[in-house]
């Protein structure tokens, strides 16, 4: 294990060392046909996902939406309210909005 001398949020009674890989080279990937009924897509890394379940995401999506928030602005709020929420891992978020076509 790797020692990490960083200001973490470290659970009590975590002795501060990585015993496993800090990077897993194989990430997780889903096909999908983008439909009409597909609003956005969110890539994001776990630190996200460790505090913030996949349904509160969308939620805050569309009400960011809702106001005319840019994909930019609300993957921002998302990200904010990860590190508020504790997340202790990097947080990355990309939002790709789907603007179909009405013809």
């Amino acid at each position: 294990g790797s020692l990490v001398n960083s200001p973490f949020n470290w659970p009590d009674q975590h002795d501060q060392i990585f015993h496993a890989d800090l990077l897993i080279p194989d990430p997780e990937c889903r096909l999908h046909d983008i439909g009409p009924g597909d609003e956005f897509l969110v890539l994001a890394s776990d630190g996200l996902w460790d505090v913030v379940s996949p349904d509160e995401a969308v939620k805050m999506i569309r009400a960011a939406f809702a106001v005319n928030k840019s994909p930019s602005e609300a993957a921002e709020e998302l990200c904010e309210l990860s590190i508020k929420l504790g997340s202790s891992d990097n947080v990355t978020i990309v939002i790709t909005r789907f603007l179909h076509s009405s013809t």
